[in-house]
């Protein structure tokens, strides 16, 4: 399973509500390049590549299932968001 991880990756699915700033946040950073030295084993990356995730981040290899946690508010503009990411160790 390692090296399946390391070589292909895995689809993982999250459902969750964003606000459209929120969510224009992320789609800012599709894409994004991060890098690890092969010599120093150090990070590199362009400013803003990251995106902090705080607390427990639960996700699912079945898309439905991630589904049924997706919420909106029209209240507090929040919309139905589905996260889809590609794992690789």
């Amino acid at each position: 399973m390692k090296k399946l991880l390391e070589e292909t990756g895995t689809t993982l699915y999250r459902g969750t509500g964003l606000t459209k700033k929120e969510v224009q946040q992320y789609r800012d950073r599709v894409g994004a390049k991060v890098e690890r030295s092969y010599y120093s084993g150090n990070i590199t990356s362009k400013e803003d590549t990251y995106m902090t995730m705080t607390g427990f981040i639960s996700t699912s290899m079945n898309k439905s299932d991630a589904q049924k946690f997706a919420w909106s508010n029209h209240k507090t503009g929040h919309e139905a968001t589905l996260f889809e990411i590609m794992w690789k160790s």
